[in-house]
Order: structure tokens, then C-alpha cells, then sequence
């Protein structure tokens, strides 16, 4: 009788607890979403802001104000054809790859040329 009674209590005291559980997992996830909510509006509030969009349109996009002077410092390597790739017809290194890596590494221990 005392089996019967605890197997009869056992099983929706069971399910309650994991009820419980349940709430808890989901009150946790739904600060979550809250938080990140928050973060997201105040992320449109940002993006409201005229100084803000003005930062980002330089930053960004190079955008220069009125009276302004844009100045452009251009890579001394660039050619007159805007390309820095290397030419399709430029001497290929005959080195095995391990000779390559060993010459990047190595110190020159010769003196300096006079």
C-alpha cells in the first residue's frame, strides 16, 4: 500500500519540479531577449544621431565637408596601371618552398659592403 502511495505522489511531484524548471530556463532566456532588446534600440538611437551618421559617412565612405581638403596618401608602389598584382610574365622562383622559408628567416651574418 505505502508502494502504491509513493508511486501515485512520485510522478506529478516529478512533473512539477521539471515544470519549475522549465519556468526558470525560460524566465533566463526572456531577460536575454530583454537585454538584447536594449542593445538593439540603443543601437537605432545611434544610428538617429546626425553626428554619429556623419562620423561613419567619413569613416566609411571618404565623405569630406564643404570647405574641407581631402588629401589622399597614395602607396609609392602603385603604377601609373593601378595594379599591384605582379606581372603574368615575371621570373618565377625555381627554389624548392623549404629554401624560400630558410632565406626569409636566416640573418645575414656577412659584414656590410664598403
Amino acid at each position: 500500500m505505502l508502494l502504491i502511495i509513493l508511486i501515485t505522489i512520485a510522478m506529478p511531484l516529478r512533473n512539477y519540479y521539471q515544470g519549475r524548471t522549465e519556468i526558470a530556463r525560460l524566465h533566463e532566456s526572456i531577460a536575454a531577449k530583454k537585454a538584447e532588446k536594449e542593445r538593439l534600440l540603443s543601437d537605432i538611437e545611434k544610428y538617429r544621431d546626425e553626428d554619429f551618421i556623419e562620423e561613419e559617412a567619413r569613416r566609411r565612405l571618404g565623405v569630406v565637408a564643404p570647405g574641407e581638403t581631402a588629401y589622399r596618401i597614395l602607396d609609392p608602389r602603385v603604377s601609373d596601371q593601378g595594379s599591384l598584382t605582379t606581372d603574368k610574365h615575371a621570373e618565377e622562383d625555381q627554389r624548392e618552398w623549404y629554401a624560400v622559408l630558410w632565406e626569409s628567416v636566416a640573418e645575414d651574418t656577412r659584414p656590410p659592403a664598403s
